[in-house]
């Protein structure tokens, strides 16, 4: 059974959308229709964070082929209102799914991990800097957080890096 098959085209959309771009599921809720604009995406960063209201600046995510597929998308299903995504009950039609898909209960959390850990795998480190992939997370922190949470190395991509230093320094 294709996720698509579970809670409709508007649910799928919605995973489609927070992978591809990273959002936390309550800047995602905040998307406005005119947000889209014609090379990028603005997610509104200063709304909420862990309940609380703050100041940050607004990420600016260029549109890249996949999520400005996905944003087409969205901008053509029929939902009332404003916002880009129709978030209402994500969390209940993202449990259903996971339920009839036979998976352990998901949070929306994960597709942003996702998301970060596309930007920093290996086949992606030498077109984008940590520091930039901490700017499309939303990280103020230079990329530590990147590098603590998303950087996921493994004993075979560490021992090929050591052999490459050492044939180098022979």
């Amino acid at each position: 059974m294709e996720l698509a098959e579970t809670d409709g085209e508007h649910f799928y959309r919605g995973v489609e959308f927070l992978t591809l771009c990273g959002s936390r599921i309550e800047c995602a809720r905040n998307v406005l229709k005119t947000d889209v604009k014609s090379k990028e995406l603005v997610l509104r960063k200063n709304l909420v964070k862990g309940g609380q209201k703050r100041n940050a600046k607004d990420i600016h995510i260029a549109l890249y082929p996949e999520l400005r597929n996905c944003t087409d998308a969205l901008l053509k299903m029929e939902h009332r209102g404003e916002y880009l995504l129709p978030v209402a009950g994500f969390r209940r039609q993202l449990d259903r799914a996971t339920t009839k898909l036979g998976l352990k209960h998901q949070h929306p959390h994960l597709f942003r991990h996702t998301f970060g850990t596309k930007l920093v795998s290996p086949e992606n480190q030498a077109l984008i800097s940590i520091a930039d992939a901490a700017y499309l997370m939303g990280h103020r922190d230079g990329g530590r957080t990147m590098l603590a949470v998303y950087v996921h190395t493994s004993e075979r991509l560490r021992t090929a890096a050591l052999k490459l230093v050492m044939r180098q320094a022979a």
